[in-house]
């Protein structure tokens, strides 16, 4: 990887070949458990094409009170954890003051707690990278073929949940079906006693707009003399942060209310389309989106890339895999990834200070 800017900058790059690299661009979607927010920006186009409109819409369900013995429980490991895929996260929790639990879709249970109740609960955990003496880490593997109804683990983890410390949360909860032939979308809002929530979307259409030129094979942006002729992947990532934002992205110097102007050099281009998800949005869905991108810009003349936004949460318990996520002066654990039409992407993660880099 790439690191993006200043020694201590949490901007990080991954670039390769969609043809003998998808497996890695892919494996980086999906470890990424827990996401916020999903946005995809495509130049160009007056309405997005049929394949990059995922149906039927995705949803996620919401747990007022779900006590973590729950979780153990024989019947639904098997069918959400064994049979499906799964990503739950506690909600209205603060990693940097509150107990934070969460289910990957690996089927690791992960709890970061404060000291008092890493003490009771009786479970061994290993003390925080970035809080050492105040908050612990403690995973459970409830995938693992030796965490079963009987063995000693099982029973010594289902004991901690249920009788020496009964933990519950409000959870939000995001499940994969995967062909699962155990469980249905119904099953789910009755074993987790949840209600199903919408996705929001938005939609916008973008008009005349200055549209940064990058190449995939300079990252770190490419001139002849003082005349620039590609931008940085840090200056497309800092000018997709702005269409995001909906700012205005045609500024000057000069101005007054906004200084921010396009990454040199730009054209003009007429038209594109800004799709966004709002809620808990699962990783496979993601990987879906990149892949239908992949597919479009192999067999469909267009934009010369189309670009994808996660925003994580805040306050989860890990950010990539099982590394530590953490809140300093942010809890940001974002990534964009940018598709190019010659075949190529660019994976760029943004961290905050109180992350673990994998």
């Amino acid at each position: 990887m790439i690191r993006l800017g200043s020694p201590k900058s949490q901007l990080w790059l991954l670039k390769g070949d969609c043809e003998q690299q998808w497996d890695l661009l892919e494996r980086r979607a999906l470890e990424h458990p827990f996401n916020h927010a999903v946005e995809l920006v495509v130049p160009g186009i007056l309405q997005p094409p049929p394949q990059l409109s995922p149906s039927p819409p995705h949803y996620y369900t919401s747990s007022p009170a779900l006590p973590l013995s729950h979780l153990v429980q024989p019947e639904v490991m098997r069918r959400y954890l064994l049979d499906g895929s799964l990503a739950a996260l506690s909600c209205n929790t603060h990693i940097d003051t509150d107990n934070v639990f969460a289910v990957l879709p690996s089927g690791k249970l992960v709890l970061s707690v404060n000291k008092d109740t890493h003490e009771q609960l009786g479970l061994q955990g290993k003390p925080s990278h970035f809080q050492r003496h105040h908050r612990f880490a403690v995973e459970v593997d409830l995938a693992a073929p030796s965490f079963r109804p009987g063995k000693p683990s099982y029973e010594r983890v289902k004991w901690c949940l249920t009788d020496r410390l009964g933990l519950e949360a409000p959870f939000i909860i995001s499940w994969w079906p995967e062909d699962s032939p155990t469980a249905s979308e119904q099953q789910l809002l009755e074993d987790f006693r949840a209600k199903r929530r919408e996705c929001v979307v938005e939609k916008d259409l973008l008009h005349s707009f200055l549209l940064p030129s990058a190449s995939w094979e300079h990252p770190l942006g490419h001139s002849e003399g003082s005349q620039p002729l590609h931008c940085s992947a840090a200056e497309l990532h800092t000018w997709l942060g702005a269409v995001a934002c909906c700012a205005d992205t045609e500024g000057s110097p000069g101005d007054y209310v906004s200084a921010f102007a396009p990454p040199e050099p730009y054209s003009m281009c007429h038209y594109g389309t800004r799709t966004k998800w709002t809620g808990m949005v699962h990783s496979r869905f993601i990987s879906n989106i990149l892949e239908r991108i992949r597919d479009y810009l192999s067999t469909s003349p267009g934009p010369p890339w189309v670009a994808v936004n996660v925003w994580g949460f805040e306050d989860s318990p890990v950010s990539w895999k099982t590394c530590e996520h953490g809140w300093h002066l942010s809890g940001d654990n974002h990534y964009t990834a940018v598709l190019f039409d010659t075949g190529q992407f660019w994976f760029i993660s943004a961290l905050g200070t109180h992350d673990l880099v994998q």
